[in-house]
């Protein structure tokens, strides 16, 4: 089963360049886990910004699924579409189940 899962999540610098343009929550099965990322730029729609590094989800990972939510501010509104663009990296271990005698 699973002994450990990390997450990575990127935005793409699409409109991040005022104080109230960021990206207000990341949530993994509805539980927010990254608040208030500033990517700080603007106009960079293929360059990504690190909101979150080997975030431990591990205990919201158990049931087999993991879904991952990013909410951007309102202000968000200029330059690049999608407004939102993300990259997110699931990662971990698992122990393969052992079979039944």
């Amino acid at each position: 089963g699973l002994e450990a899962a990390y997450l990575d999540v990127y935005v793409a610098m699409t409109d991040f360049d005022d104080g109230d343009e960021k990206v207000e929550t990341v949530t993994v099965n509805g539980v927010p886990v990254v608040r208030d990322c500033h990517p700080g730029q603007a106009g960079l729609c293929a360059t990504y910004y690190k909101c979150s590094t080997r975030l431990d989800v591990t205990r919201l990972a158990r049931g087999g699924v993991v879904e991952v939510a990013i909410k951007i501010s309102d202000a968000v509104n200029d330059f690049c579409l999608p407004r939102l663009q993300a990259r997110v990296e699931l990662y971990g271990s698992y122990r393969p189940a052992q079979p039944e005698s």
